[in-house]
């Protein structure tokens, strides 16, 4: 999952700096090759809804992305919770459990399981 969100996050820095290359370059040519300026201002009307689309496209996978991480960012606060609460849970039980041995081993009687008499 790491190497697809990797992927993921160069897809989403490299999209935008290929457009505004392929479409400068366009624009380039156009203004050294043709030099029609009908032709310049359809080219940046087409070049400007390229950008749009391509910043629409690069805000939904940001909020995927977005989506993605809160997610696990929700798991790990769940997962943590239930780490703590079994923590405490395992600490009371262990408290209980000494003090139980405690309690024994000062009611008097001796021997192998309750205390030592050798």
């Amino acid at each position: 999952m790491r190497a697809q969100i990797g992927r993921r996050l160069g897809r989403i820095v490299v999209l935008p700096f290929a457009t505004i290359g392929v479409i400068a370059a366009v624009l380039e040519w156009e203004i050294e090759h043709v030099g029609s300026i009908v032709l310049a201002v359809v080219l940046a009307g087409i070049a400007v809804a390229v950008g749009v689309i391509v910043a629409r496209r690069v805000r939904a996978q940001i909020e995927e992305l977005e989506a993605y991480y809160e997610s696990l960012l929700h798991t790990a606060e769940d997962e943590s919770a239930n780490v703590d609460v079994s923590t405490s849970f395992s600490l009371g039980r262990n408290s209980a459990s000494a003090s139980l041995v405690g309690a024994l081993n000062c009611s008097g009687r001796s021997g192998p399981i309750f205390g030592s008499s050798l």
